[in-house]
C-alpha cells in the first residue's frame, strides 16, 4: 500500500467506527439499564452514581463492523482479531458471571499464545525469548488497560490516544493494515469516550478493557517489527507507545507491596486517584494523563523517524519522567489509618521512605545517564557497535559514581539553588573522569571530548528533571493534610484518632516520631517531611517537643497544634 492509500483507508475506516460507536452506545446504555446490568457504587470503587456497564460491546461492534463495511479484512489483521475476539468473549462472560482471575489470566495466556502461533511476536525470525517476551507484554499490557479503567474516561481516553499513536508509529513503518486497524480502534474508542468521561454514563467492562489491551498490544508488535528486525528494538514503540498503563499497573504494584497490600486487592490508589486528592478535577487528572500519552507517544513516533537508537533515547527520557512523576504522588495518603497502622514508628508512608534514601531520583538519574550517554555516542558518530555500546557502559557507570561521590543524594533537594546545581556539576565533571579512566584501564573507553560532551549534556538533563519536579509540584495543588508529631509508641492508627478528638481534619500526610534523647537529627527530618509533604498544619502531641517543632514550623511557614488548642 502506498503511503495516500494507507491515510484513505485509515480515514474511511476510523470515519466509520466513530460512526458507528456513536450509534451503538446508546443502544448499549438503553439495553443495559433494562436488563438491569448496572454498576453500583462499591467502598474500593471510584464511581459514585449507577452506571451502565457492557460498553464494551460497543468498542468492539464498532471496530469490526467498520472493517467489515469497509471493506478491510487484510489478512494480516486475522490472527490479532481472532485474539481480541478470544478476549473480548472472555471479558464479556467476566461481566456478566464474574469469572476468577486465575481464569482469566489463562484465557489471556491463550490469546497471546494465538498471536505468537500466528506470527505476531517481537523479532521476525521469532525464538523461544522472543515469543516468551511476547506473551509476558501482551498479558501485561491487557491487564494495565484493564487496571487503568479506574475512572471515568480514563482508560478509553488513554486508549484512544495510544491507537492514533500506533497508527501513526504504522505509517511510518509501512504497515498498512496495522495502522487501518489502529485507526478503526481509535474511532470507535473516541465514540464511546462521548459517553464515558465524566459524569460516565457507561462503562466498559472487562470486554471493553481486555480487549482494547490486547488489541493495542498486537497492533503495537506489527507496527514496531514492520519498523525494525531486531527484537531489542522492537519491543521499545510499545513501550513508549503504551507508557502510561505500564507505568500506572507499575506504580500500583510497587506502592501496595510497601504498604503491605496485595497487589491484586482493589483500591483508589492509582495515579489517577491521586491526582484527584492533590486537588485536581477528574476531568483533570484524566486530561492530565491522556496528555502525558500524548507526548511520550508523539515523541516516540518522531524518533522513529530517525533510527532506532533515538528510540532507546525517548523511552529512557520518558521513564526518568514518569519515576519523578511517581515521586510526586507517592506522598499522598490514600490508604485509610486501619490500613497503615501497621507501619513501623517513624516510617510514615512509603513516600518517606523513598524521599528519604533518594530511591527514585537516583534510578531516574541513572535513565538520564543512559540517555546523555546514547545522546553523546551518536553525537560523535561512532554508530551501533560493541565499542560505542562499550563507551555508553562506562559512561553510565562513571555518571552514577560521579553523582554519589558529589553527594548528590545525601539530602533532599526542595528547591533550585546554587548549592545544588553545584553538587550535580561536581557529579557531572567527578562522571567524565571516571569514565576516561575506566576507559584508559579497559583501553576501550571514551576520550575526553566524548567524556566532556557526555557531562554537557548530562548535567542540562539532570537539571532539566529537577525543574521539571519542583514546576510539577508547584503547579499541583498541595493537599491540607496534617503531620502529627509525637513521641516514640503511637501508631498510625493512634495519630488518627489523636488528630479526630482534637479537631484536626484533612488527609493525614504522617506521623513522625521524635526522640527528645535525638532531638537535632529527628528536627532535620521533620523539616525534611515539611518540604516533601507540605501539610497544613502539624499537631504536637508532647509538650516537650512543642517549642522545637514550633520553631521548625515557623520556617517552613506550617501551622503549629498542640492538643489543647485543637480541641473542639
Amino acid at each position: 500500500m502506498s503511503v495516500e492509500s494507507i491515510w484513505t483507508s485509515m480515514a474511511l475506516t476510523g470515519g466509520t467506527s466513530f460512526l458507528l460507536g456513536i450509534v451503538l452506545t446508546p443502544m448499549v446504555i438503553g439495553l443495559a439499564r433494562r436488563a438491569g446490568l448496572v454498576a453500583r457504587p462499591r467502598a474500593d470503587r471510584w464511581s459514585v452514581r449507577p452506571t451502565a456497564l457492557m460498553g464494551g460491546t460497543a468498542i468492539f461492534g464498532a471496530f469490526a463492523g467498520s472493517l467489515a463495511l469497509t471493506g478491510r479484512p487484510f489478512p494480516e489483521l486475522v490472527v490479532p482479531l481472532a485474539a481480541g475476539g478470544l478476549i473480548f468473549l472472555v471479558g464479556l462472560v467476566d461481566d456478566l458471571r464474574s469469572l476468577r482471575p486465575q481464569h482469566k489470566l489463562l484465557a489471556q495466556v491463550a490469546a497471546a499464545c494465538i498471536l505468537v502461533a500466528g506470527g505476531v511476536h517481537f523479532g521476525v525470525n521469532g525464538g523461544a525469548l522472543a515469543w516468551l517476551v511476547t506473551i509476558l507484554f501482551v498479558v501485561g499490557i491487557t491487564n494495565a488497560l484493564n487496571l487503568l479503567d479506574n475512572m471515568d474516561g480514563l482508560a478509553a481516553g488513554v486508549a484512544s490516544v495510544a491507537a492514533l499513536v500506533i497508527a501513526a508509529g504504522a505509517v511510518l513503518a509501512g504497515s498498512g493494515p496495522a495502522a487501518v486497524a489502529a485507526s478503526a480502534l481509535a474511532g470507535a474508542t473516541l465514540s464511546f469516550l462521548v459517553f464515558n468521561f465524566h459524569p460516565a454514563r457507561v462503562f466498559m467492562g472487562d470486554c471493553g478493557s481486555m480487549f482494547l489491551g490486547l488489541m493495542l498490544a498486537a497492533l503495537s508488535i506489527q507496527a514496531s517489527v514492520a519498523a525494525s528486525t531486531a527484537a531489542a528494538w522492537a519491543v521499545l514503540f510499545p513501550c513508549v507507545a503504551l507508557a502510561v498503563p505500564i507505568f500506572d499497573t507499575t506504580f500500583v504494584t510497587v506502592m501496595r507491596k510497601m504498604n503491605g497490600r496485595a497487589v491484586s486487592q482493589g483500591g483508589c490508589d492509582h495515579t489517577s486517584h491521586r491526582l484527584v486528592r492533590l486537588g485536581l478535577s477528574e476531568p483533570q487528572a484524566v486530561l492530565l494523563l491522556c496528555g502525558v500519552a500524548l507526548v511520550t507517544g508523539a515523541l516516540g513516533v518522531a524518533a522513529m523517524r530517525f533510527h532506532m537508537p533515538m528510540l532507546l533515547v525517548v523511552g529512557a527520557l520518558a521513564a526518568a519522567w514518569l519515576l519523578m512523576l511517581g515521586r510526586l504522588l507517592a506522598r499522598v495518603e490514600v490508604y485509610s489509618a486501619e490500613e497503615t497502622s501497621a507501619r513501623p514508628a517513624g516510617a510514615v508512608v512509603f513516600a518517606q521512605r523513598l524521599h528519604k534514601k533518594q530511591t527514585a531520583t537516583a534510578l531516574a538519574d541513572v535513565l538520564l545517564a543512559f540517555a546523555a550517554a546514547v545522546l553523546a555516542v551518536e553525537a560523535s558518530g561512532s554508530g551501533d557497535t560493541p565499542a560505542a555500546r562499550w563507551q555508553v557502559a562506562l559512561l553510565v557507570g562513571g555518571s552514577g559514581a560521579g553523582l554519589a561521590l558529589a553527594g548528590v543524594y545525601r539530602g533532599v533537594w526542595r528547591h533550585l539553588s546554587l548549592a545544588a546545581f553545584l553538587r550535580l556539576t561536581a557529579g557531572c565533571v567527578l562522571g567524565a573522569f571516571f569514565s576516561m579512566a575506566a576507559g584508559l584501564a579497559t583501553g576501550m573507553g571514551p576520550g575526553s571530548a566524548l567524556a566532556a560532551l557526555n557531562a554537557g549534556i548530562l548535567l542540562l538533563l539532570l537539571s532539566g528533571s529537577r525543574g521539571f519536579y519542583l514546576v510539577l509540584s508547584r503547579l499541583l495543588p498541595a493537599p491540607e493534610g496534617w503531620v502529627l508529631v509525637a513521641p516514640p509508641g503511637l501508631d498510625g492508627e493512634g495519630a488518627d484518632a489523636v488528630a479526630r478528638a482534637r479537631g484536626l481534619t484533612g488527609t493525614p500526610a504522617g506521623v513522625l516520631t521524635l526522640d527528645v534523647e535525638a532531638l537535632p537529627r529527628s528536627l532535620t527530618e521533620l523539616e525534611r517531611l515539611l518540604s516533601e509533604t507540605r501539610p497544613g498544619a502539624v499537631l504536637v502531641a508532647s509538650p516537650l517537643l512543642r517549642e522545637s517543632v514550633e520553631e521548625v514550623c515557623r520556617r517552613k511557614g506550617v501551622r503549629c497544634f498542640s492538643p489543647e488548642e485543637t480541641r473542639g
